[in-house]
């Protein structure tokens, strides 16, 4: 799937509306999570990340809040892919200087990201708009 068919238009992002959004455009909650028994993705070889990634994609994809979600691997996507998850904040400037082993899995209404094998094996984060 094409990021750009996926994501929503910038001019309709700005609009979206919560409490206090016009003193606080978004919140972000951030939860990191790793693995029992597996390297922590800047000591782990490409092969434990690739491992990682493959056994947590199916599963962040099954979870009822992440229905239709898309899961990309983030050395399938272009530089301006992301860059622009860079500038949404749905990922970080280090994790979209990864490759192999490093992913997302990103919800329809771009609330709920989860980065697979940034600097902990899953980094989720919800954002809202004002402060929810």
């Amino acid at each position: 799937m094409n990021l750009l068919e996926f994501l929503t238009p910038s001019a309709e992002v700005c609009r979206r509306t919560g409490p206090h959004d016009k003193i606080v455009y978004t919140s972000r909650v951030r939860l990191a999570r790793n693995l029992p028994e597996v390297p922590f993705p800047g000591h782990g070889k490409k092969a434990d990340r690739v491992r990682v990634y493959e056994q947590l994609l199916p599963a962040i994809q099954s979870v009822p809040a992440m229905g239709g979600a898309l899961g990309e691997s983030l050395e399938r996507l272009t530089p301006s892919d992301k860059q622009l998850l860079v500038e949404r904040h749905l990922i970080s400037r280090e994790h979209a200087a990864k490759g192999a082993g490093s992913g997302f899995v990103l919800n329809r209404e771009e609330s709920l990201c989860v980065m697979v094998n940034e600097e902990d094996h899953l980094r989720m984060q919800a954002l809202r708009p004002g402060l929810q």
